[in-house]
This record gives structure tokens, C-alpha cells and sequence, in this order.
């Protein structure tokens, strides 16, 4: 008798919990067969906002389950997104005081020490640049992930209550579990 492995895999911004008879599978359609219980939960914390499915639905792969409230995320994405524009237009600025500051050097205006120094608040602003667009990155993916998607087709067998509080720590209980198989079965 084979044990039964518990796999954590992370798909669309979903943290998923399946249980497989064997070796631990590679992908969700390995992972998955008929009658298996697939246990949802979000890739972020929040307060449930609206439940689209019923226990006992019929669901598609890619269909919308539910939605976490998602103002906080909306907020930090503007947040950091008005980072990212002023990082940028701070990077633009510095580039053209630098193309300038090359003039005075070159003509012997300007010392090398001065060019050097000005040429390391630039490079500081390039990767000031680059945190600030991967905190739009991440802020894009955190409110992408208040929505949970099905995986693959199934059958909704619990779900939770509008303004239920969930978050993404494994120990806490199920969100929506889906059971596998073909709905025509």
C-alpha cells in the first residue's frame, strides 16, 4: 500500500494542496485524478468580498471562484506605482545633468572627481529604478492574486462565507475544495 504525499504546488497565484497516491507528482495534471480533493487557498491575506460558485457547482479550468476585497492591494499598487514615476523622471534628470556635467569636463570645466561622483548617483538611480519597478511587479501580482481561479475542471465541495477572513498560511482551514474527475461520471 502506497502512502498518500501531500503536494504543495503554486499555480496562478494559488496555493494548492493535493493528495496523491505514489510519487509526488511534477505538474497539476499529474498531481490530479478522478475523486481527488484539491484544497484552495489565496496568495494573499484577506477578507472574502464575493463567492461566485455553490457547494456541488460544476466549475471550468480559468473560471473565477471568488474574490478577496482588494482596496489595500489597489492602494499599494498606486503607491508604488507613483514611485516607479518618480524614480524614473529623477533618472531622467540626473542623465541629463550628467550629459551636461560631460560637457564641463570635457571642455575642463569640471573636475573627474565631480564626473565620477555624479556618475555613481546616476547608476544609484538606475537600480533605485529597478527596485521601484520590481515593487510594481510584485503589487501586480499581489492584486492579481485576490482572485481565485479554478485550476482545472471540478466540482465545488465547500466553500467559505462572504467576509470570512483568509490568509495564506498553510495551517489554517481550507478555502474551497474542488473534487477532480469528469463531470459526466
Amino acid at each position: 500500500m502506497n502512502m498518500v504525499n501531500l503536494v504543495k504546488l503554486f499555480v496562478a497565484g494559488i496555493f494548492i494542496a493535493a493528495c496523491s497516491a505514489g510519487s509526488v507528482a511534477q505538474t497539476l495534471s499529474d498531481a490530479l485524478s478522478d475523486g481527488e480533493v484539491l484544497a484552495l487557498s489565496p496568495g494573499v491575506s484577506g477578507q472574502v468580498a464575493e463567492v461566485l460558485v455553490d457547494p456541488g457547482e460544476l466549475v471550468k479550468k480559468g473560471q473565477l471562484l471568488l474574490s478577496l476585497g482588494d482596496t489595500t492591494y489597489k492602494s499599494r499598487l498606486e503607491a508604488v506605482r507613483a514611485t516607479h514615476a518618480h524614480a524614473k523622471f529623477r533618472l531622467q534628470l540626473l542623465e541629463e545633468d550628467y550629459a551636461r556635467q560631460e560637457e564641463l569636463y570635457e571642455e575642463g570645466s569640471l573636475s573627474a572627481v565631480e564626473l565620477q561622483q555624479l556618475d555613481l548617483v546616476v547608476k544609484q538611480a538606475r537600480m533605485e529604478l529597478a527596485i521601484a519597478r520590481a515593487a510594481v511587479d510584485v503589487a501586480m501580482a499581489n492584486l492579481a492574486f485576490t482572485k481565485i481561479i479554478a485550476p482545472a475542471d471540478g466540482e465545488i465541495t465547500a466553500v467559505p462565507m462572504v467576509g470570512q477572513r483568509v490568509s495564506i498560511n498553510l495551517g489554517l482551514p481550507v478555502l474551497i475544495k474542488m473534487s477532480f474527475g469528469s463531470p459526466d461520471e
